[in-house]
């Protein structure tokens, strides 16, 4: 492991970065953790715990960073299943981020098809 000096001259090259990033897995800090008994400790962690945030998350992987970054996730999905005993005739959804660069207004239209109905920016256009 990195002692503390070695650590700290992460640090410093992290900080002069305004634009980097950190990949972190949490199932393997949990096993570092829990199973080896090894706690993640140092000026290392305490800068990236305090200097930077998660921007998505794939696989068990965090793509953390800096505070200050006006990063967005885009072409990242979320799919969200409706709970339980909730209203609504949709059961599911996907949201996405994409990144689009225009020189005037843009539009951008999602259709979700199932064999219950389909559905264009969230109204209903065939029967279900």
């Amino acid at each position: 492991m990195l002692g503390p000096g070695e650590q700290q001259a992460i640090v410093d090259r992290l900080a002069a970065e305004p634009r980097s990033a950190i990949i972190s897995s949490q199932p393997l800090i949990d096993f570092l953790d829990q199973q080896m008994h090894m706690a993640i400790t140092g000026p290392l962690n305490d800068y990236i715990r305090r200097s930077y945030r998660p921007l998505f998350t794939v696989s068990g992987y965090e793509f953390l960073v800096p505070v200050a970054s006006p990063a967005t996730p885009f072409y990242v999905a979320e799919n969200f299943q409706r709970a339980p005993g909730a209203t609504g005739s949709e059961q599911a959804m996907i949201t996405v981020n994409v990144a689009a660069t225009a020189r005037s207004p843009a539009s951008c239209s999602a259709m979700c098809a199932s064999p219950r109905g389909s559905w264009v920016n969230g109204r209903r256009t065939t029967a279900a």
